[in-house]
């Protein structure tokens, strides 16, 4: 299946049967007419199972989570790279992610995913990041 924004939800229906349940449980809450509604299924659905496996410190799960994100956000299509960004990235910003579980996101997450995350960072705690995030390979 293509790596595009159209294919949003079915990329990550596809990639997670917990995602696949959710979608088919309440579909008109994630389309509207012919129009998925990526935004509300990933920001509402997909962040809250990110935050979870995170939180759970279940490293083998938040690894696949994390390479999905990583796909997403360096697919070359600026909406799908978007989506990835603000429905899960900075979402996840809000809940003290970034600080609270840095150590497990360096170990589980690429470098596009952590850049995005430093990106939303306050500057006070972006010197730190920066300095994990230019000791990683390219």
């Amino acid at each position: 299946m293509e790596l595009c924004f159209q294919n949003a939800n079915k990329l990550l229906c596809q990639e997670f049967e917990e995602m696949r349940a959710a979608y088919d449980s309440e579909p008109e809450d994630y389309v509207c007419g012919t129009e998925e509604l990526s935004y509300v299924f990933y920001e509402g659905v997909f962040q809250p199972f990110f935050l979870k496996h995170l939180k759970a410190g279940d490293r083998l799960m938040l690894k696949r989570i994390c390479d999905f994100i990583e796909r997403l956000l360096t697919s070359g299509d600026p909406a799908l790279e978007n989506l990835a960004a603000v429905a899960v990235c900075e979402s996840s910003y809000f809940d003290n992610v970034c600080e609270d579980y840095r150590d497990i996101l360096f170990e589980c997450c690429g470098k596009e995913t952590l850049c995005c995350f430093h990106e939303r960072l306050p500057e006070k705690d972006k010197a730190d990041w920066k300095i994990r995030l230019d000791q990683m390979p390219a």
